[in-house]
């Protein structure tokens, strides 16, 4: 199992740990030695996410760590960042989010208003991160695909501006639509590092694994939502009830 490490700094300290090996997997603790603790079995999780929609993945061996590169900073590169993406890693981040998507829609799909627009008391978010429903983190989702990410590697056709005034499912499928299409687009590029240093550092390979991490730790987010709404309002009937 290699990983890469990085450490976060000032408002959102701690440390996150990546795998290039499977695109999209990371996980965060507060510190370096629990980080490193939860990987495997973490990526264990991440692996079966996969074989869910995907029947040829192998688990492969997690007995052994192996720590590639350390990082730190605000959105810094790892030295893997830097090269050049393949062809088969942007269809490979195509493919994952066309699975994430779907088990994304399949999440939200039937919910009522109530549980769309219900925050969860509590939740551990820094201050300025409006997204704290799940209609609204729909709408991020939506909007950093678009406003965040696809900018710093590509010039999309439209704006999150666009989509201010359609509802959450419309906003994710012209979203995903436009994102598709860049990344379809990019496989015909020259440059297919599309590195940027600006106040942040990006490359396609580092968008390519923060568009798949991105969906899928907002995926997990709303269900853990969904269950806490669903035990809170099932504790209150069962006080009303006594």
């Amino acid at each position: 199992m290699r990983v890469w490490l990085h450490e976060h700094m000032g408002d959102e300290s701690g440390w996150s740990i990546w795998s290039f090996d499977y695109l999209g997997f990371s996980t965060w603790a507060s510190t370096r030695d629990e980080v490193i603790s939860k990987a495997p079995e973490k990526l264990t999780d991440h692996l079966g996410w996969l074989k869910r929609h995907r029947s040829d993945i192998e688990s492969g061996s997690l007995e052994r760590m192996e720590i590639v590169e350390e990082v730190a900073g605000d959105e810094p590169l790892f030295s893997e960042d830097l090269a050049p993406a393949t062809h088969e890693e942007i269809s490979s981040c195509i493919e994952l989010l066309g699975f994430s998507r779907s088990d994304l829609f399949h999440t939200v799909e039937d919910l009522s208003d109530s549980v769309l627009n219900w925050e969860l008391p509590g939740r551990d978010l820094p201050e300025w991160a409006w997204w704290r429903t799940i209609r609204l983190i729909l709408k991020h989702i939506a909007f950093v695909e678009l406003g965040y990410y696809l900018p710093v590697i590509t010039q999309p056709m439209i704006t999150p501006e666009y989509l201010s005034d359609a509802g959450w499912c419309r906003q994710l499928s012209l979203s995903r639509r436009e994102t598709i299409r860049c990344l379809e687009n990019l496989k015909s590029a020259e440059d297919l590092v599309r590195l940027s240093r600006a106040e942040e550092e990006w490359t396609l390979r580092k968008v390519l694994r923060r568009l798949v991490w991105h969906e899928i730790v907002h995926w997990k987010s709303i269900k853990r939502i969904i269950r806490e709404y669903h035990q809170s309002f099932s504790s209150d009937r069962q006080s009303d009830k006594q």
